[in-house]
């Protein structure tokens, strides 16, 4: 018996086993999402000499979307306009890249891997989140930028997602995920995979892998609190022997309320290799553990998770039945019945691994 078949079949028998720690969530959602439509933007598109593709964040100003590209040698912001009508997307035509400055002498031993933003609510400036290169010793960072692509300030990292904290963060696994609070007074920000210390990285059972969401004020840059997120389980057993699934986005949606981004990936299965879910997390009461090494061996925080959709409900309508690596998402436009809707936008990865497509997914939000 091979390596690949002892490693499906000892993964088969613990999902078996653990049938009950896998059952969706019981309680019903706040909101439901309907889907809408989908947009491909093409492969070749490209604006001012930059490729498009790598689109890891995205963010809704007024009538205009910002899209953030996790090109590390050269970090930049697109500025496109969506065009809708019925219920579909027309087009989305891009009409602005920010290249943002990196030759900042506080930036000389920054990495920029950057995986998601926002606009502040009054300079309109962005705070991007980078993951930096933890094997290689550059910490992860919070970076603000005026419109021109200019370094405005640096924010503090808790010292447990330095490179070489005790709490050990994951290479690839740092920040991942960003929103303003609802009040506008600040921003939270998320990373992708467990610290080593808080717990082991999600597997084909149920494990206590906790993320956790850092609190920022605006009128400072030092970090203010924070709490857990447990990340669900792989739902896919792996073709080939690699898997993972980790937090890839947060909106907050009212007062300690957020959907959550959670994209899975089980190796060897081709289109169907993505598995993606978006949950509603509810905080009632949980300790601040920003001060904490490890949150192993805490009272279990007061919470709700709720599972609001699983993208595999919507496979069939999609581009080659493929849902891809969706790694952000924002508020779309708002419809004539005057509910909200919701846009997912996909990281290509510059199609570097595999052929992957620019995707953005449309959807009505509809209150519960």
């Amino acid at each position: 018996m091979n390596v690949l078949t002892k490693l499906l079949l000892l993964s088969l028998s613990l999902v078996l086993f653990t049938n009950c720690a896998s059952l969706p969530p019981s309680k019903e959602p706040s909101i439901k999402l309907r889907f809408l439509d989908e947009y491909i933007i093409p492969e070749d598109a490209s604006l001012a000499d930059t490729k498009i593709g790598g689109l890891s964040g995205i963010v809704k100003k007024e009538n205009e979307y910002y899209m953030v590209c996790d090109d590390p040698s050269n970090p930049r912001i697109y500025k496109a306009r969506l065009h809708t009508s019925k219920r579909k997307i027309d087009s989305l035509l891009f009409n602005k890249v920010i290249l943002l400055d990196k030759s900042e002498a506080s930036l000389k031993n920054t990495y920029l891997d950057l995986e998601d933003f926002i606009i502040t609510p009054h300079e309109n400036d962005f705070i991007v989140v980078s993951e930096g290169s933890i094997k290689n010793g550059k910490n992860p960072s919070i970076l603000q930028y005026n419109p021109q692509g200019e370094l405005v300030k640096k924010y503090e990292i808790p010292f447990q997602f330095k490179a070489h904290s005790e709490s050990k963060p994951r290479n690839n696994g740092v920040f991942e995920g960003v929103t303003v609070s609802t009040d506008q007074k600040g921003f939270w920000v998320a990373n992708e995979l467990p610290l080593e210390a808080d717990g082991p990285k999600p597997k084909l059972y149920g494990t206590k892998s906790p993320v956790r969401f850092t609190y920022y004020d605006f009128k400072n840059t030092t970090p203010q609190k924070q709490f857990t997120y447990p990340l669900g389980r792989i739902r896919k057993i792996p073709f080939l022997p690699f898997y993972l699934n980790g937090l890839t986005d947060i909106l907050a949606i009212d007062k300690d309320r957020f959907l959550v981004l959670e994209r899975a990936f089980s190796a060897g299965r081709g289109r169907k290799s993505h598995n993606v879910h978006i949950y509603e997390y509810v905080v009632y009461e949980s300790e601040n553990t920003l001060e904490k090494k490890s949150v192993r061996g805490l009272p279990k925080p007061k919470t709700e998770k709720n599972l609001v959709l699983d993208l595999e409900d919507i496979r069939e309508f999609l581009t080659d039945k493929t849902i891809d690596n969706l790694e952000g998402f924002c508020y779309g436009p708002t419809l004539k019945n005057g509910n909200k809707t919701l846009l997912l936008i996909s990281d290509n990865n510059f199609s570097s691994f595999m052929p992957q497509l620019n995707q953005l997914l449309w959807f009505e939000i509809i209150n519960n």
